[in-house]
């Protein structure tokens, strides 16, 4: 009734479509290059050396979970013949992908184009830029030895450019790859997807009074649109007839909303998704909506004069005019089964993409260098944006690299560290174009000189009682100019710390040599180990049918974390909160370690060891129980008998692997 009200009380009008987030600099920087905005499609799978250019392609991206199996893949050289591929990044802030980089290099946001130039000049490339490269003259050596791999490996290199860099990158690694004889091999192309007009047009033609009627869909501009648009100053103050809001939460941009319409969560609402390699999924929901909320396709197809169609019905309706009549319940219930839609005929075949020309880019100037200080904007990786800032699990998943939770910080250089003497934990104001905020730093190995990376997602009014509240607000600092980063921050220290809730340093493990390295080529250093021992032999299985165990290939292990919050999803475990991890009293039952290696701190490697319980055939946590709690079962595994636990906690104390865990509070409550 409501949604027929609505369409009821809205004008005959044109409709014109608004993208909330624009992340098309890829898409810009084909069309540049290539005459056409075409989506990029890499191959990770037929790369034997490839090249992130601030990409963190591995843990960014709807293409990320592919990219990244593809590449760990690559990563067993028991499957590849004795090798690897090799990976090199070049970024400003170590990220998942940079820490599982054969070779990085910090640089500056900005100085990305010149490594791109560099890097093109040295392969001859066609209109490569001639462009200072004084300020990357540090990683000239890794450029040349890059460029040397790079020619030697023509059809099977790769070069990716993330979305934080501007449409000049991506033009130029098109050129890179296209030299390099990567376009039909390990890159090609599909259709882009359609976009709308920018969120600044939008604020523009609001503000004009062009604009009667704003629908809002699954989108908080509000809280997440760049400070010097003023969404929220202008939408308040507009003439707009109708300003409606639809989302899962009742957030910042809903509180100046006429209405606000209850969204269902995807799990309760039918739908249909593409995939970055183009295929079509039919999105089917597992209950049915828990409070009454509806889906966008439901509230679309309202305003379009169909009130009241289910959205099952309205994605079969869709369908069924792709496919003829006679076949069409086979094909539904087949792309169900299957979880693909399969249309009748041969599959559309991938758009083919001219030559990559440079003659009409306009290559922007080197951006200011020397002590200027650049400010790099990421989404947090857990929280992303802020829209999973109200989930308890996520805001105490310990974020790669740094291993933060419930808070964000501004990352920050040893080596800048050392020139302003901070400390971690230190309070300082961030000012960018005469907007400042105030935030904690973190001083992060592997971070470019002056460069200083804060995330997103933080300081929000309306997220709910957990995400209320918690870090700093980084979107006052952005601009519509410079999502992503720009030089001319200052950076002023305060007298005033706090104390960070970082869960490396808990339960360390000192001396037991747990993490171990060997590179590829090289023989391996065999670590012996004594062979007595005071504990006795676990009982012997009763049956040879059961052999459980499980491994987990280093090789492989980006550090992303995403076992840990699988595990406390299955076992339901609880969040202790901001004040318990900072008492060691995170509840993980499954923990991911960081560890740099290396005497510089500016340029060290990276590992990662997850550490679950080790279910030790000779276990000695099993020893020290009092109550015998702790069991050893003729199956092998360590058994766990809570009801008879009386909190003694032996059995953590004595535990090599400190991966036991207790409740102390209630913290249901």
């Amino acid at each position: 009734d409501q949604l027929r009200r609505l369409k009821e009380t809205m004008p005959e009008a044109k409709w014109h479509s608004y993208e909330a987030v624009s992340r098309d600099s890829a898409r810009k920087g084909a069309e540049l290059a290539l005459g056409a905005p075409l989506e990029l499609r890499p191959h990770l799978d037929k790369a034997d050396v490839v090249v992130a250019l601030d990409a963190d392609f591995l843990n960014w991206g709807p293409a990320s979970v592919r990219l990244a199996r593809a590449f760990a893949d690559r990563r067993d050289p028991a499957t590849n013949g004795g090798t690897m591929n090799r990976l090199y990044a070049f970024e400003p802030s170590p990220t998942v992908t940079g820490a599982a980089a054969d070779h990085r290099a910090a640089v500056a946001s900005a100085d990305v184009l010149l490594v791109a130039a560099a890097l093109a000049k040295a392969l001859k490339v066609e209109g490569a830029p001639d462009l200072p490269a004084d300020r990357i003259q540090a990683h000239s050596a890794v450029i040349a030895t890059l460029a040397a791999e790079l020619e030697a490996h023509k059809g099977k290199a790769l070069i990716l450019v993330g979305d934080a860099q501007p449409a000049e990158v991506h033009a130029l690694a098109l050129a890179v790859n296209a030299a390099l004889g990567a376009i039909g091999s390990t890159l090609d192309f599909g259709p882009a997807v359609e976009q709308g007009a920018s969120l600044a047009e939008l604020i523009h033609d609001v503000d004009a009074g062009d604009v009667d009627t704003l629908l809002v869909l699954g989108a908080n501009p509000v809280y997440e649109a760049p400070a010097d648009l003023k969404v929220a100053e202008v939408l308040t103050h507009s003439k707009l007839t109708a300003l409606i809001h639809m989302g899962l939460y009742n957030d910042e941009t809903a509180a100046i909303s006429h209405w606000h319409l209850p969204e269902a969560h995807f799990l309760e609402s039918w739908g249909d998704v593409q995939s970055s390699d183009g295929s079509i999924a039919p999105m089917q929901p597992l209950i049915e909506p828990l409070y009454q909320g509806h889906s966008t396709i439901e509230v679309l197809s309202a305003l379009l004069g169909e009130v009241g169609v289910p959205s099952r019905e309205v994605v079969r309706n869709y369908w069924r005019t792709k496919t003829p009549t006679a076949t069409f319940e086979q094909t539904w219930r087949s792309a169900l089964r299957d979880g693909v839609i399969k249309l009748p005929g041969e599959a559309a075949a991938a758009p083919t993409a001219a030559a990559p020309k440079l003659d009409k880019v306009q290559w922007p100037s080197p951006a200011a260098g020397g002590d200027d200080l650049e400010i790099v904007f990421r989404p947090d990786p857990m929280i992303w944006d802020g829209r999973y800032a109200n989930n308890g699990w996520l805001q105490e998943l310990p974020k790669p690299i740094t291993t933060m939770t419930w808070e964000n910080v501004a990352l920050v250089s040893p080596a800048l560290a050392n020139r302003l003497n901070l400390q971690d934990g230190q309070i300082v104001v961030l000012d960018f174009r005469s907007s400042t905020v105030e935030a904690p730093v973190l001083r992060q190995p592997g971070q470019a000189e002056n460069s200083v990376t804060v995330h997103l997602g933080y300081g929000r009014a309306r997220a709910g009682r957990v995400g209320n509240g918690i870090g700093f607000n980084a979107n006052l600092l952005r601009r519509s100019d410079a999502p992503w980063s720009s030089f001319g921050l200052a950076l002023k220290p305060t007298q005033r710390t706090t104390q960070l809730p970082i869960t490396q340093h808990h339960n360390k493990m000192e001396g037991r040599d747990l993490l171990r390295v060997d590179r590829v080529g090289v023989t391996p250093n065999r670590h012996e180990h004594p062979s007595g021992t005071l504990i006795p032999d676990p009982p012997v299985p009763q049956s040879e049918d059961y052999a459980w165990g499980m491994s987990i290939d280093l090789n492989r292990c980006l550090g992303c974390s995403a076992c840990t919050i699988a595990c406390q999803a299955e076992n339901n475990i609880p969040v202790v909160g901001k004040d318990q991890v900072l008492n060691s009293r995170e509840m993980h039952w499954i923990r991911v370690d960081r560890y740099y290696e290396g005497s510089d701190e500016d340029d060290p490697a990276f590992h990662f060891q997850p550490v679950p319980c080790q279910q030790c055939e000779k276990a000695p946590c099993e020893l020290v129980c009092p109550v015998e709690a702790t069991s050893h079962s003729d199956e092998g595994l360590n058994d766990m008998t809570y009801n008879r636990c009386v909190g003694t906690r032996y059995c953590g104390n004595n535990c090599p692997y400190k991966v036991r865990r207790f409740n102390f509070l209630g913290y249901q409550n």
